[in-house]
């Protein structure tokens, strides 16, 4: 696998970690938003397991791509559901809730063009 699509692989992966943990431990400053948008804090919980497991299968997946697709995969519907939590909260509209809805967008592009990739066997 190519250094340059490692490298996104890993701080992807350093992300979605990184996110899962906040959302598992619940954390105030991850809690708060997510109450706001509509969250229990089982939700919470089962959001961040699915962001550590697609954490894990990124990684996996730069040895094994199959499984780096499939985490893709996961990840991306992952991201288009708070995108419509973010969208259905009406944060797109306000200037101070875009901030908080800006990464969900962001991270599905990326994390797209990752697994596209992937499947390219690039």
């Amino acid at each position: 696998m190519p250094v340059v699509i490692t490298t996104i692989t890993g701080l992807l992966a350093l992300v979605f970690l990184a996110a899962g943990l906040q959302k598992v431990l619940l954390l105030r400053t991850v809690t708060s938003n997510m109450r706001r948008l509509g969250a229990s804090h089982g939700l919470t919980r089962l959001i961040g397991t699915l962001e550590i497991l697609g954490a894990i299968g990124m990684t996996v997946g730069i040895w094994y791509p199959v499984a780096g697709v499939a985490a893709t995969v996961g990840i991306v519907l992952l991201l288009a559901g708070a995108i419509g939590y973010h969208a259905r909260a009406g944060d797109y509209g306000r200037r101070t809730r875009r901030s908080d809805a800006f990464a969900p967008p962001v991270l599905l592009i990326l994390t797209g063009v990752l697994g596209a990739l992937l499947l390219s066997g690039a």
